[in-house]
């Protein structure tokens, strides 16, 4: 199948087109495979994995990647994570199995030992943990959840399961220390994993079903006394048989029965009290756990916003301002590994003399030698630069030769005035003043052109000659690009007819528009708003 990437991607895009993204795959496989196998260290099993992932990436992000400049470049930094990812998910792997195997090689006595002492205790230990890592801790051992469960169950990732089991089992460590059981939490883990749960007698599970749906139904009127009384029912009984035998009277019995109220009343008030400090310590945790997760938030916009601000600075030092000196280096060793991109740029800078300068020297009637010096002294004082972009993102700055030698200049100007005499270097002044208003000439009849109402030379001149005042270059400061529209349009209007102004007030609107961006780039709301004035 022929076509450019974006062409594929398009089609996959816009129609599913799965030949389309086939092709792209067969084409890029043997890059990204290779990239692969060298960042995971020859393991191909991990590789393949790593390109499977990759090109799942391609399809989700499909849509972004149509204008990408260079797709193989994106799979090329899209390898990169991928394998980062699962080398470290690798090792994370085989340190767990080295951990376990450890244990189970250097602990099998310690073990039995330890649970003897620990059964007594044990229970006692997790009822002091927090809900949290209790939870965690019952469905590890007590279910035996694997972590990626225990995590799903608590609206964690695996990982975070994974510490918070490791942080319980090391609550419980101390706790059991301070009952005078020692032992590591890697101990007490292998230990909760082989004891914690036994089998239950055979046939409970049935005879405990069968009780509970064969109980009878209770009334709700009498819900109270039943209740109270299956409380008292072992205590009553027991007691009321021997003061029948010892006693013989109904006294001790009514005695007894008080004295279980009183203290079911008791038990209940202190349960209801651990209930409330309970769900207080529920409280506080979640709240404490909100903070965390509102810090991570604040934590995570702040680094957004600082990556956001250094892009922005990136851009405008990209859009505006003098190129750097790392940038100029850059660029004069791109041009000295490629000398032919150095004519390219050196004939760029003479085109743009000529096409702004051309007039002039025509009118001169120059003679070659002079014509060259003075092309020349143009492309050095007009400072030709291109910006690019490195791969890396990194600014490249291509100039001429020779730009920014102050002295170079100096000496050809005065070489060029000598030459050319004082009348002609007061013309020169005067047509590089009015180059704006030349220049705005020239993009109008570039636009009227191929319509019904061309612009003449006649206009043309009229033109130039009617707004070079609204729109004089400055020597010193250079030209910004920007015109004074307030004073450019009333001396426009009367030289152009109706659908020809209307084309002129067009770049009004663009300008505007252009104003806007860069004051958005830099960060300025006040001249961003200040843009959008038409009169200026």
């Amino acid at each position: 199948m022929t076509g450019s990437d974006a062409e594929l991607l398009q089609r996959y895009v816009s129609a599913g087109a799965e030949e389309a993204f086939a092709e792209l795959v067969r084409r890029h496989i043997d890059g990204v495979y290779s990239a692969a196998v060298r960042r995971v260290g020859g393991d191909t099993h991990l590789a393949e994995d790593v390109v499977q992932q990759v090109f799942a990436a391609l399809a989700q992000n499909a849509a972004a990647l149509v204008r990408h400049p260079a797709l193989s470049a994106w799979l090329y930094v899209s390898t990169r994570n991928q394998a980062v990812n699962v080398v470290r998910r690798e090792r994370r792997r085989k340190t767990r199995e080295l951990e376990a195997m450890a244990m189970r090689e250097n602990e099998p006595e310690a073990e039995a030992i330890d649970w003897r002492r620990v059964a007594p205790v044990l229970d006692a230990a997790i009822d002091q943990l927090n809900e949290t890592d209790r939870t965690a801790v019952v469905l590890r051992y007590i279910e035996r959840r694997s972590f990626a469960e225990v995590g799903a169950t608590l609206r964690v990732s695996e990982d975070a399961a994974r510490m918070r089991v490791d942080r319980a089992l090391e609550r419980m460590r101390l706790s059991l220390q301070r009952a005078g059981v020692s032992s590591t939490a890697a101990a007490l883990g292998l230990v909760l994993t082989n004891h914690a749960v036994g089998a239950a007698p055979v046939g409970l599970a049935a005879s405990v079903t069968t009780a509970a749906l064969t109980a009878p139904p209770v009334a709700a009127a009498s819900g109270a006394l039943i209740g109270f009384m299956s409380t008292t029912k072992v205590i009553a009984g027991a007691v009321g048989i021997a003061a029948l035998v010892a006693i013989g009277t109904a006294t001790r019995q009514a005695y007894v029965l008080r004295q279980a109220e009183h203290a079911l009343t008791a038990a209940t008030q202190d349960n209801e009290s651990l209930d409330t400090r309970r769900q207080l310590a529920v409280r506080r945790a979640v709240t404490a756990e909100e903070a965390i997760t509102g810090l991570d938030k604040s934590i995570a916009d702040a680094q957004a916003a600082k990556a956001q601000q250094e892009q922005r600075a990136k851009l405008l030092a990209a859009a505006t301002g003098r190129p750097s000196a790392a940038a100029l280096s850059a660029g004069q060793a791109l041009m000295d590994r490629y000398p032919e991109l150095r004519q390219a740029v050196i004939a760029y800078a003479r085109a743009q003399v000529y096409a702004r300068f051309g007039p002039y020297m025509r009118n001169r009637n120059l003679t070659p030698e002079q014509e060259e010096l003075f092309v020349n002294w143009m492309v050095l004082d007009s400072g030709s630069v291109r910006r690019l972009t490195g791969p890396d993102g990194e600014p490249i700055m291509l100039a001429v030769p020779d730009w920014g030698n102050r002295e170079k200049r100096r000496e050809m100007e005065r070489t060029l005035g000598q030459m050319l005499g004082m009348e002609a270097g007061q013309e020169l002044r005067t047509f590089v003043e009015q180059y704006p208003a030349r220049t705005l000439a020239s993009s109008l009849a570039g636009s009227l052109y191929f319509t019904d109402t061309p612009l003449t030379a006649e206009q043309s001149t009229a033109l130039v000659a009617a707004v070079a005042e609204a729109s004089k270059l400055n020597r010193k400061t250079g030209w910004n690009g920007q015109y004074d529209w307030a004073a450019v349009l009333p001396k426009a209007k009367p030289v152009l007819s109706e659908s020809q102004y209307a084309v002129l007030t067009s770049y009004q609107t663009q300008q505007v528009f252009e104003a806007r961006m860069m004051a958005a780039l830099r960060g300025d709301g006040a001249a961003a708003q200040a843009s959008t004035n038409p009169n200026r």
